[in-house]
């Protein structure tokens, strides 16, 4: 079974996390209030989505998927096994927030 991909969005100094949440304010493309049901690969089911105070949220502006889940932790922001759609915004992000992309080594994208 191959290990899935993590993407980060990084720059040297950690992004705050309002600056995140203010590049992801725009509800006809994020939504930072929906908790999904997942499995995790043991299949055991937990809740996926925004908790208060964090700056989890789903790109719903995908033209393919329902939806992809964006997570910020520790001042990047990372999501898993993105498809070129998804690695295509994650830059122009990068690109506004003066950040790249890395692996999760911190090896470049």
């Amino acid at each position: 079974m191959r290990r899935p991909r993590d993407v980060h969005i990084s720059r040297e100094s950690p992004i705050p996390l309002d600056e995140w949440l203010a590049e992801v304010s725009d509800a006809r493309e994020w939504d930072r209030q929906t908790i999904r049901r997942g499995r995790t690969p043991s299949g055991m089911e937990v809740s996926i989505g925004p908790r208060p105070g964090s700056g989890f949220v789903w790109w719903i502006g995908h033209s393919s998927r329902k939806f992809v889940a964006f997570d910020f932790l520790d001042g990047e922001i990372r999501t898993t096994d993105p498809d070129e759609e998804t690695l295509k915004k994650m830059r122009e992000i990068a690109d506004r927030l003066r950040a790249r992309l890395v692996g999760r080594k911190g090896e470049p994208i």
